[in-house]
């Protein structure tokens, strides 16, 4: 929506409330340009260039302490409760981990007035973390123009002097491909209707393990090194439990991911290798498409670059991660971005199945990075055609989360 007014913005919120979405749980697409709104502990594990942590007024940031409705005498417990005060520790523990989630910059707000009876005071937090005796006497004031632009409803003005602005570009990824060829009208349903959908066991359980690794990754690039049991507790320390299928499930996969996380540390442990690069972005555009995306890992040896996808999943034996590798359009198009983005020779591509711990590898040829452009081409004919039409099919209607509301679905 061009229209990025307070009105706009409220209708758009109403629209997910009326189809039973919290906006708070729903999936962000990672690759979008777009603005993150998280909570602090939904934070945890990911970074940002720039940070805005809001509303930083006293008894909201730190909040007021909220009294057990049962109390339990101490004799009872079976461990030391902490001293001090417990709470205000763990809120301004909550606080540096938003601080340190900023890579450039980090932006500290709050205001006076939030339109209730009573004007709010200054969060303690920022006193403490900007070194400040007592708040700031000088505040940022809107002027009435701009709160009358900012308050107003949109403004019709005649259309006919306005010019005519030319087609964007078709943004495309490999998740907004792998979703077309699945099915165009799922395609149609996340990416131009953005039909919110509630976090899925699977994104979530991967989303966890990247996050874990690659801020493992990153302090050993840094020199750190972390002991097997504290990086397995930055595992827990991280982990979502949100989208699975029951609490039994849950546990399963928690303990199935946390051995997998042992694999991978020994693995790295024992290998003097160190990435290159993590989460390198990358953005090409060929005619009226552009491809984006991010590379997991990139490592440099003396034959070139590898590329390496992990995958929180499992593979039997060496020869099928090869032969997924080998077919995995994934690679494919990640191959076909580096050749096109980057200055160097690329040797190898690799996926990592991280719970059995088996690195399947591939050379791309020639072959594969035209096919590769092959299929971004016929996706994108397919997108500007437009042609929408749903591919039912058993079992990828019963692991597509539009299943309840698309017509053609055969999962019931």
């Amino acid at each position: 929506n061009k229209d990025d007014s307070i009105h706009s913005f409220a209708q758009h919120l109403e629209l997910l409330q009326q189809v039973g979405d919290n906006p708070a749980t729903a999936e962000a697409e990672l690759e979008e340009d777009a603005v993150n709104i998280l909570t602090v502990h939904k934070a945890k594990g990911l970074e940002f260039s720039i940070v805005f942590l809001v509303s930083l007024i006293a008894d909201r940031f730190p909040g007021r302490e909220r009294k057990d409705k049962i109390f339990i005498p101490s004799e009872v417990l079976k461990y030391e409760t902490p001293h001090g005060d417990h709470h205000l520790q763990e809120e301004r523990r909550l606080f540096y981990v938003g601080m340190t989630r900023a890579k450039k910059l980090l932006y500290l707000t709050w205001a006076r007035d939030y339109g209730t009876k009573r004007l709010k005071k200054i969060s303690p937090f920022i006193l403490e973390a900007l070194d400040l005796p007592r708040a700031p006497h000088d505040t940022l004031r809107s002027s009435a123009l701009e709160n009358i632009r900012r308050y107003s409803p949109p403004y019709l003005s005649d259309n006919s002097n306005l010019k005519v602005k030319e087609r964007e570009p078709l943004k495309l990824s490999f998740f907004k491909i792998a979703d077309y060829l699945s099915c165009p009208l799922r395609y149609k349903y996340r990416h131009i209707m953005k039909i919110p959908v509630l976090p899925y066991h699977t994104l979530v359980y991967g989303r966890v393990l990247h996050n874990v690794i690659h801020n493992f990754l990153r302090m050993r690039m840094a020199g750190k090194i972390l002991s097997e049991e504290v990086f397995i507790q930055t595992y827990h320390d991280h982990w979502i439990n949100e989208g699975f299928l029951s609490r039994e499930h849950e546990e399963m996969r928690k303990t199935t991911g946390e051995n997998a996380l042992r694999l991978f540390y020994r693995r790295e442990v024992r290998s003097s290798r160190l990435p290159r690069y993590l989460e390198k972005r990358f953005s090409w555009q060929k005619n009226s498409v552009r491809f984006t995306g991010r590379w997991d890992r990139i490592d440099m040896g003396s034959d070139g670059a590898v590329i390496i996808d992990y995958k929180a999943a499992q593979v039997k034996d060496q020869k099928e991660a090869d032969k997924l590798s080998r077919d995995s359009l994934q690679l494919n198009l990640y191959a076909l971005s580096f050749i096109k983005t980057q200055n160097v020779n690329l040797f190898e591509a690799r996926l990592h199945f991280l719970e059995s711990d088996i690195v399947g590898r591939t050379r791309k040829n020639e072959d594969d990075l035209a096919n590769a452009q092959k299929v971004i081409d016929q996706v994108s004919k397919g997108i500007a055609a437009p042609e929408f039409q749903a591919k039912p099919d058993w079992h990828n209607c019963h692991q597509c989360e539009f299943r309840d509301i698309c017509p053609d679905s055969l999962a019931y």
